[in-house]
């Protein structure tokens, strides 16, 4: 048995995750550490701060230096949507690498939905649909067909970022509620194919935001389904799920069982954001799959590096 691990610079945290490889190709996750570092915040004038850098690099070389400690064979490291914006991201990826000697790379939106795609369980995708990750500043959203990819977006629109454009951090009037949705839907969901029978149509979900989703149905409202490792819900779930947290004020949400505290600020973005998509191509069966991006780097490395184990 090898080890394998995956290091991911998102916008809400900073992931490392520990594999073990089996003889037979099974992954087995023995190790998950994450650092709640909020990359978004850490943004001025679209430059990382040289604070922002220092959190960065602290927490990525304590990772690596475990990674060391703990026999892993190789280390995965990508960022994603805060640092791909930043303008000195070439800057700090030069000095990750070079303080931590690994080969840290940015990966596009269209690479993050892809790895997402090839992530989840096979069984999952075997029809037609669609497949979302709400981050912090991006959503990612791929078409598929029998398990290949028809449509891949991406957009600079995220769950803290729409949270912080429309100051939602307590009670939301109809006409702002209706000026989001009118919004996200136009400016970035519009362009989306729907050439699917609305019928056979399910949405895939995965990511931190929706999977706290799923949670939070699952633990308040009593209506999720927990099927083939995957929770299954529906879009009234969702609407309903906004409806419960609506009036509440963010401080008062720190109540609700499943939600995590660290997405309490931004929870209400992230279910308009699913709301908006469900409602635009008209979708009532969400699965949220337990897997995602960083099992889609794991399976590709391992195709391109099978004989090593």
């Amino acid at each position: 048995m090898k080890k394998v691990a995956i290091i991911d610079v998102g916008s809400n945290s900073i992931k490392l995750d520990i594999f073990v490889i089996k003889k037979d190709g099974k992954m087995i996750r023995k190790n998950k550490v994450r650092n709640f570092a909020k990359i978004e915040n850490m943004l001025q004038n679209n430059y990382i701060t040289n604070e922002g850098m220092a959190i960065i690099l602290r927490v990525v070389k304590n990772y690596v230096d475990l990674c060391n400690n703990s026999n892993v064979k190789s280390i995965i490291a990508v960022a994603t949507e805060a640092v791909r914006k930043a303008k000195n991201k070439e800057d700090l990826i030069f000095r990750i690498n070079s303080l931590c000697q690994i080969e840290m790379k940015v990966i596009s939106g269209l690479e993050e939905a892809k790895l997402a795609f090839k992530g989840v369980d096979q069984k999952l995708i075997n029809n037609k649909g669609y497949l979302m990750d709400i981050g912090g500043s991006s959503t990612e959203i791929l078409s598929f067909e029998n398990n290949r990819v028809i449509d891949c977006y991406s957009f600079p629109m995220g769950a803290r970022l729409i949270t912080n454009k429309y100051e939602i951090k307590d009670f939301i009037d109809k006409r702002t509620f209706d000026s989001i949705k009118k919004e996200i839907i136009n400016k970035y969901f519009n362009d989306i194919s729907n050439d699917f029978n609305e019928s056979e149509i399910y949405l895939i979900g995965t990511g931190g935001i929706i999977k706290n989703i799923g949670k939070m149905i699952n633990h308040n409202l009593n209506s999720c389904l927990k099927k083939d490792n995957a929770y299954h819900i529906k879009y009234d779930d969702v609407k309903n799920l906004y409806d419960f947290i609506e009036y509440r004020k963010i401080k008062d949400l720190k109540e609700f069982k499943g939600l995590s505290e660290r997405r309490t600020d931004t929870i209400k973005g992230g279910i308009i954001i699913l709301a908006c998509f469900l409602e635009k191509i008209n979708c009532e069966k969400i699965i949220i799959s337990k897997k995602g991006i960083r099992e889609g780097l794991l399976k590709e490395y391992l195709e391109k590096n099978l004989e090593l184990f």
